[in-house]
């Protein structure tokens, strides 16, 4: 602007001499060129000057991936919409036959809602994030991978979410996507095995040294989860750590260095084609310190995390550093906050309700506090049943702890749900074990392939009557 304010001062003094004439000319060239000079200066000033911080911050950016070792804020709550305004209806056949519903009288699950209402209206790029926390009923990806595809295929398929470094147990499973690993020694929260308490967000830390590795990729013919657009890496950084190494469909991208001054979380994300990838991780040098990873989608999608522990008692979640969960929970933006405990205490032989109950409020307070801002839901434990004077019957412990976990979580800002009634109460398991097929295995604790179908059904089926009602009744 300035330059061509300059070219036309110097046209606008033209005489009718040849003298005059050539001299205003080069003065008139001689302005602009001054002008445009100027212009380039303050352009390349302005683009020098420091930017004000975000409210993430970045490690590194750049084409191979992002770090960051702060999380990034939530974005605002939406206006309540009614069932027309959503692009993914609720059918009501998922939700006419529940009969056991979420208890949530001071309506804490409402940013769970807002966040589905985001993804039904399909907002690019918002995913509704799930994080369930559960025992052996939860580890081996049964009832969540059920709960999981249900989710996507009603309102789009978000990824498969966290899934360890490497399987603490056995029994550890994630459906749909194929791993390999080795190298890796597991620290577990249910062993209380790392002192600092950083066990990242599914309570086992992986430490590798140089050449330990672990692998993910998507299945091709899987109906949801067979694509993948960005793949995160959950970390420690701190003194003497090594390097970390990432591949994707056999191609070196990035060197990770974990060392810091002092010990901290840190996630890398990679931005990738949607499509179907191969992942692989490696130590290149020293020990790391691994979480989990990530496989997500961009979105709109729902996104379930199967954060399941065989063998964990309630109040190991206690081992986890306040600080350290907190900041685990944000990285992840989770939006609704699943607990799922309480089957081994059934068994335990020293159990006693007051106990349990100063226990479990501890552990619920504990947990809660790591993101408030989330919705929070307590899931009852599955009925479970054992043999008494030679007859088959309901542990009657049960129905005391399910009435202790109720009284706590509705009074530690959390919803609750009954699976223990929703499967039908007192004797479910004596009678899922006659059934054929059957529905509960020889323990009468953990439920069949079959079981899993009906108990995944009333998990997601209460989720949409939540939902449902949660939304304004369309005019």
């Amino acid at each position: 602007m300035t330059a061509a304010i300059a070219y036309m001062q110097g046209g606008i003094g033209i005489r009718r001499r040849r003298g005059l004439v050539r001299r205003r000319g080069v003065q008139a060239v001689g302005q602009w060129l001054l002008a445009a000079l100027v212009g380039a200066v303050f352009a390349s000033m302005f683009q020098c000057m420091p930017q004000p911080p975000s409210s993430t911050a970045t490690l590194l950016k750049g084409g191979a991936g992002e770090e960051r070792d702060q999380p990034s804020l939530t974005p605002a709550s939406p206006k309540r919409p009614s069932h027309a305004q959503l692009r993914a209806k609720i059918p009501k056949k998922h939700i006419v036959d529940i009969k056991t519903f979420i208890e949530d009288p001071k309506g804490t699950m409402k940013p769970f809602y807002e966040a589905l209402a985001r993804t039904a209206q399909g907002v690019p790029g918002s995913l509704t994030r799930i994080s369930h926390w559960g025992d052996s009923s939860v580890a081996p990806d049964q009832i969540t991978a059920l709960v999981r595809n249900a989710m996507q295929r009603q309102f789009g398929d978000g990824g498969h979410g966290f899934i360890l470094t490497a399987p603490p147990t056995k029994w550890y499973y994630h459906a749909g996507v194929r791993r390999r690993q080795d190298g890796w020694k597991n620290l577990r929260i249910t062993h209380r095995a790392s002192r600092d308490g950083r066990y990242g967000l599914g309570g086992v830390r992986a430490v590798g040294q140089r050449g330990a590795f672990a692998t993910f990729a998507t299945r091709k013919k899987s109906s949801v989860g067979n694509k993948t657009s960005r793949f995160q890496v959950y970390y420690q950084k701190g003194p003497r750590l090594g390097r970390l190494s990432l591949r994707v469909d056999g191609q070196p991208v990035k060197t990770i260095s974990t060392r810091a001054d002092k010990a901290s979380d840190a996630v890398f994300t990679l931005n990738t084609s949607d499509d179907v990838h191969k992942f692989r991780i490696w130590g290149r040098s020293g020990r790391v310190n691994v979480y989990g990873v990530v496989l997500e989608r961009e979105g709109p999608g729902v996104v379930y995390d199967n954060l399941g522990l065989t063998g964990c008692f309630g109040q190991r979640l206690l081992n986890f550093d306040a600080e350290h969960l907190k900041t685990q929970l944000a990285f992840r933006k989770t939006d609704l906050m699943v607990s799922m405990f309480g089957g081994n205490y059934l068994g335990h032989p020293y159990w006693r309700p007051k106990h349990y109950r100063r226990t479990y409020e501890k552990v619920i307070r504990h947990w809660r506090s790591a993101r408030p801002e989330a919705a929070c839901l307590v899931i009852s434990p599955l009925d479970h049943g054992e043999v008494h004077e030679g007859k088959k019957r309901t542990k009657p412990r049960v129905m005391e702890m399910v009435q202790i976990q109720r009284e706590t979580a509705l009074a530690n800002n959390c919803a609750f749900f009954s699976l223990f009634d929703a499967m039908g109460g007192e004797g479910t398991m004596v009678r899922w074990r006659k059934t054929r097929p059957r529905l509960a295995v020889y323990d009468m604790a953990h439920v069949s392939s079959d079981g899993a179908r009906i108990l995944a059904k009333l998990i997601y089926g209460a989720l949409l009557k939540g939902f449902a009602d949660y939304l304004e009744p369309a005019k």
